[in-house]
């Protein structure tokens, strides 16, 4: 079983749940930047929540399925078709031998992940499928997926699995939660209260390693501060000395020695990946409390999905 891709897009991966418990060797985490959106499309489609499946930026691909296969296309709505009638994400789909799924283009959201019944039968490296596209390993070559490439599938499970079954995600936020960071008290002119103060837009030079934000406003976060370099990850938000802050995403480095000004909740960092550039977005101070509340909040939800998709299965 295979999927041949025609047309790849700006940018499309193969992504799971990430690297883990390699970050003091230097490796990148990686993985895909809205887990929620893999878990829950995985759980649609019969998998583990960690079965690899594609992560594709923005749009602009064209996949054919070189057999019958049971798909869910979660996260951004990237205007999917199948062969040529219009798909909504969350739902599970069957697809036909020779079938060829599209995505024209987002409208808001900027990433969407393709699901399918058996997962994408890759190597794993270090634990993990993910591609790491600094260091080029994993996935497919390490590298983005290009046309003429043939994915091989796993062996789907072996419970029938019913179409057009579907479960939303919460919708996308622009406004962002986070916490304070570990020197915020060491910048100038109280910058993490400038930080939540002003709208912030996503630069086009973004990428998977990290977000960096301007602001049309007289946000002064620039500073001089010279700090040993440190362990950062995910939803970091470091200040660089120009005070263009920049939030780090799943392919980011392992040590960095710009100010850390805050952090992004975990729950929250799947929103701020789906802003495409120019996109703006605006931060709210949280505290841990509401932190955890929004993690398990989104436990809760793919619980809720778990009863939906036991009961559809038994009816």
């Amino acid at each position: 079983m295979t999927i041949t891709v025609i047309a790849p897009g700006p940018l499309t991966t193969i992504q799971d749940l990430g690297r883990h418990g390699y970050r003091h060797l230097g490796v990148a985490t990686a993985g895909v930047l809205d887990p929620l959106a893999l878990r829950l499309g995985n759980r649609l489609v019969g998998n583990q929540d960690n079965a690899a499946g594609l992560e594709i930026t923005f749009g602009n691909a064209q996949l054919r399925f070189d057999s019958p296969c049971t798909f869910v296309l979660m996260g951004a709505c990237l205007q999917a078709s199948l062969d040529q009638q219009p798909i909504a994400p969350g739902f599970r789909i069957q697809a036909k031998k020779g079938s060829m799924l599209q995505l024209r283009g987002r409208k808001n959201s900027l990433r969407a992940y393709l699901c399918v019944a058996g997962g994408i039968a890759v190597d794993t490296v270090m634990d993990s499928c993910a591609t790491d596209l600094q260091a080029q390993f994993g996935g497919l070559k390490g590298r983005a997926l290009q046309a003429g490439d043939v994915i091989k599938l796993g062996t789907p499970p072996k419970a029938t699995l019913k179409s057009c079954v579907g479960f939303r995600l919460p919708p996308y936020q622009q406004n962002i939660r986070v916490l304070p960071g570990p020197h915020r008290h060491l910048l100038p002119n109280d910058a993490f209260a400038q930080l939540l103060e002003h709208d912030w837009q996503i630069a086009k030079c973004s990428n998977r390693m990290g977000a960096r934000l301007d602001t049309n406003d007289n946000a002064q976060l620039h500073h001089h501060l010279d700090l040993p370099s440190q362990a950062v990850h995910p939803g970091v938000i470091q200040l660089p000395p120009s005070g263009s802050p920049i939030v780090l995403l799943q392919d980011c480095q392992t040590t960095g020695g710009y100010p850390i000004i805050g952090q992004v909740v975990g729950a929250d960092l799947r929103h701020f990946a789906q802003l495409g550039a120019l996109q703006y977005c605006r931060f709210v101070a949280a505290d841990f409390s509401s932190a955890l509340a929004a993690t398990r909040e989104q436990e809760l939800h793919l619980a809720r999905a778990d009863i939906a998709l036991n009961y559809n299965n038994n009816d």
